[in-house]
């Protein structure tokens, strides 16, 4: 990457798993107990700040899946620097436990901002 991406963690086990240069596994800061039909906002300790055009998608973790775990996809557009939350949806029938720094809870991925070039007309009709 061109640009610097900082990404300091402040948990215990340094809850970034670096995939590739642009891909990171996310792990929880703190101990939850993710209850059946309950949503929580997961903690994650790391502090981003993306320069220039970089923004960061937030995908879930395939682990999670089998256990009816679940998180909407977005995206983190920043003009400063804030802490990343993770919401997660229990939609099991089992209690999901996330102990701190060893939970991958989601996958973040860092894109560089797209842009349109051109004007987009409106259509006023129904096709």
């Amino acid at each position: 990457m061109d640009d610097e991406i900082i990404l300091p963690y402040k948990g215990p086990l340094e809850g970034l798993i670096l995939k590739s240069s642009r891909l990171l596994e996310v792990v929880s800061s703190v101990d939850i107990t993710l209850y059946p039909l309950n949503k929580s906002y997961i903690e994650t300790g790391i502090t981003v700040y993306f320069p220039g055009e970089y923004t960061g998608v937030v995908t879930n973790n395939n682990l999670q899946a089998s256990n009816g775990i679940i998180m909407p996809h977005g995206s983190i557009i920043l003009n400063g620097v804030c802490e990343v939350k993770i919401m997660l949806f229990n939609l099991g029938t089992s209690t999901y436990r996330i102990k701190a720094g060893i939970t991958r809870i989601a996958n973040l991925v860092l894109v560089k901002g797209l842009s349109i070039d051109k004007e987009i007309k409106l259509l006023n009709r129904i096709i």
